[in-house]
């Protein structure tokens, strides 16, 4: 997979967004930048003359390799427009409260909630970092809540914007099951 590296000139918001990737080409062009900041050299042989296909590929002189933007990355193969991709990119990544399924089922006007959680799959697949080391220390997050149930309690894990995540223990007053008193 190729190292495709963040530049300072990403935009800050929305509209920075949208004035800047308001089309296909301009996405195209900002993976093909990332790809080939010096332009393009052929990963087989080295060479740095090509020619491009119709399908938008770059096929190699010397050695007719063929070269994709998308290659290597979760939009390889896609038959999704770029623009699509780049939206739920920058949805995935700054909305505060996250976006699930649904919602970019309704954003992108997926026609199916299927392709949309695949989609999530992906872009979730692109921030987790193999052999990471557990969090240790203090942990800072911003505001949210997990809640875990078990039988006997209910745990929550409780956090405000930039401070500790604690943990509290909340009894349970119901059983599940009829024969079993309260368990506190």
């Amino acid at each position: 997979m190729p190292n495709f590296i963040m530049t300072d000139d990403f935009p800050k918001n929305q509209a920075e967004f949208d004035k800047r990737f308001n089309n296909e080409q301009a996405c195209y062009n900002y993976l093909l930048s990332l790809r080939w900041p010096q332009g393009f050299v052929c990963q087989r042989c080295g060479n740095d003359r090509h020619w491009q296909s119709a399908t938008a590929l770059f096929i190699c002189t010397r050695c007719e390799h063929q070269h994709s933007v998308t290659a290597g990355t979760i939009m390889h193969g896609t038959r999704k427009p770029l623009l699509l991709w780049f939206k739920a990119m920058w949805w995935f990544t700054t909305r505060k409260s996250g976006v699930n399924a649904i919602n970019l089922q309704d954003l992108l006007g997926f026609g199916s909630y299927n392709t949309a959680w695949l989609w999530l799959q992906k872009l979730r697949s692109c921030t987790v970092c193999k052999g990471r080391e557990k969090l240790t220390g203090t942990v800072e997050a911003e505001m949210g809540a997990f809640v875990r149930h078990s039988i006997f309690s209910t745990k929550i894990l409780e956090f405000q914007t930039r401070s500790q995540i604690g943990l509290r223990r909340f009894p349970r007053y119901r059983s599940r099951w009829p024969n079993r008193g309260a368990v506190g």
